[in-house]
């Protein structure tokens, strides 16, 4: 009965709404004429996909519209996004020559309102306690010390790889018990492992336990990392949202995040924890959160390793479906000499210096994330202005760009673009070669990270830890198809859906694995 009248309601303020917005449109109509060139072209986005996709929706609508534009068809790389009948207007630019054209014109939406919104969204933190982080006059401070404590701890340097040490602690238990089971194989036939379960362990935990020390409750309470999973593939604001009405699935299993996490805080878990946790902790108590609200937060700071592992499990699926290229890997890691050793720097790990090392292996990373992953620089129009589009053959088409209106500069259609990209849809290992950081060496080139003020601030320590993954797991197995000859599913962006930043795979995740021996880092 609830969910039907919150339905009516809704239909009902939608149809209020569009009353409105007709007779304000007519009154202006009568009043003036338009002088001004016109909008960008204007695509209705169905409701059926926004509500499929929710935030992602203009990424979708990039994607879908890019292939006409860049035959000439369509909209110019800009149109114009029409959600609910026209309530929500937002511009999609799928060009980056036009998003250079636009930013001079706009400015970027704040960077925490996007992570604020999941971090209130995810851990169910109830509106009282929400006005304390983001009401009034307390929102602004709390960004800005929310921005600060990420940009001082994950910055390059020894913070950053401190946090990288502590992945390696955490991270080579999970692959000494991997090669124990792979071992364990009475003959040298291999082990059928299932690779994206065993990555969606073992990744995701390392990456906690960097972070929030070796009391980090997904360490400690062994089935923890399920609950998360089961949250995290369910997830929908929306369903966040009305979860006092509705049980849905994965809201039992968040409250046990967050019951772990209250005893993590009852335990004086954070006095071992990472320099960036305790960062964390002050910047959230300091707006008179509670050690509940503390544990709200945590769940959605612990999304991160959802997206280490799916990074990680997308680029090795694609490195092995190469003939030869697991190969060439190994070759390049064993002659950047990543083997422990009593000399090694006191600030970071061996195996945790292949994004430095492995320049194909990186790029092997980068070109994956290309291919699997959501990037887009979200930004406001400071003030109405006309926009000439330029192309090839000199000036294009004019448009109209409306004051506060939202751009969204889409990382899905720069990724997808043939203008762009020679052969996009295809994995080109070499693609990123020479390129460390991509993100902000060819911003027109790589947006999986984000740009401007909206760029991941963990990129350094996800890409840095998932690298090591991917050199760890080359140099220590060989991968062969399983007794039935399957091969691991590739993950395709088809596929992606709202809860995800890198797109989990949908197929076969098993894998016949063995040990290699010799190689091992």
């Amino acid at each position: 009965m609830v969910p039907l009248l919150a339905l009516v309601t809704l239909s009902f303020l939608i149809f209020t709404l569009l009353l409105f917005r007709c007779l304000r449109n007519r009154n202006h109509s009568a009043l003036s004429l338009p002088t001004h060139p016109p909008e960008p072209p204007t695509i209705s986005i169905p409701v059926w996909s926004l509500l499929r996709h929710w935030s992602q929706v203009l990424e979708y609508s990039a994607l879908a519209n890019i292939h006409d534009a860049t035959k000439g068809q369509g909209h110019p790389g800009i149109f114009t996004a029409s959600i609910l009948f026209g309530l929500f207007k937002a511009y999609v630019v799928t060009s980056p020559s036009i998003t250079i054209q636009v930013a001079s014109k706009s400015h970027s939406r704040d960077f925490a309102f996007v992570p604020l919104f999941f971090m209130l969204n995810m851990g169910g933190i109830p509106a009282e306690k929400s006005k304390k982080l983001i009401g009034d006059d307390a929102g602004q401070g709390f960004k800005d010390d929310f921005h600060a404590a990420h940009v001082g701890n994950l910055a390059l340097g020894v913070k950053h790889y401190n946090i990288l040490d502590g992945f390696h602690n955490a991270w080579s238990p999970f692959l000494d018990g991997l090669k124990r089971q792979v071992e364990s194989e009475s003959t040298n036939q291999g082990k059928e492992v299932d690779m994206w379960l065993w990555l969606k362990q073992a990744a995701a935990i390392s990456i906690c336990e960097a972070i929030w020390g070796v009391q980090c409750p997904f360490s400690v309470e062994p089935d923890l990392w399920k609950d998360m999973w089961t949250f995290v593939e369910n997830y929908h604001p929306a369903k966040c949202l009305s979860s006092h009405m509705v049980p849905w699935k994965g809201i039992k299993e968040r409250d046990h995040v967050v019951d772990a996490f209250v005893r993590y805080a009852d335990k004086k878990g954070s006095d071992v924890a990472s320099p960036l946790a305790k960062a964390r902790e002050v910047c959230i108590q300091s707006k008179g959160m509670d050690k509940q609200g503390l544990a709200e937060c945590a769940v959605s700071m612990a999304a991160g390793q959802i997206t280490a592992a799916a990074a990680a499990y997308s680029a090795l699926a694609q490195v092995l479906a190469i003939p030869g290229l697991a190969d060439r890997l190994r070759e390049e890691i064993r002659n950047a000499n990543l083997k422990a050793n009593d000399n090694d720097s006191k600030s970071k790990s061996n195996i945790m210096r292949a994004a430095d090392e492995c320049p194909l292996l990186l790029s092997c990373l980068h070109e994956s994330l290309r291919l699997n992953s959501l990037g887009a620089t979200i930004r406001s129009i400071t003030h109405s202005h006309t926009l000439t589009v330029k192309n090839k053959a000199g000036d294009g088409p004019t448009y109209f760009l409306k004051k506060d209106r939202i751009v969204w500069a889409s990382g899905f259609a720069v990724h997808g673009s043939p203008t762009i990209h020679k052969d996009p849809r295809r994995f080109i290992p070499e693609r990123f070669l020479g390129l460390r950081f991509p993100e902000t060496q060819k911003p027109e080139l790589f947006r999986s990270f984000g740009g401007g003020g909206n760029i991941c601030l963990g990129r350094n320590v996800m890409r840095d830890a998932t690298t090591a993954v991917l050199a760890s797991l080359l140099m220590e197995f060989d991968f062969l198809p399983t007794d039935s000859g399957e091969v691991l599913s590739i993950p395709h962006i088809s596929t992606f859906t709202f809860e995800q930043a890198v797109t989990h795979p949908k197929g076969n995740t098993v894998i016949k694995m063995r040990l290699r021996g010799g190689d091992a880092v």
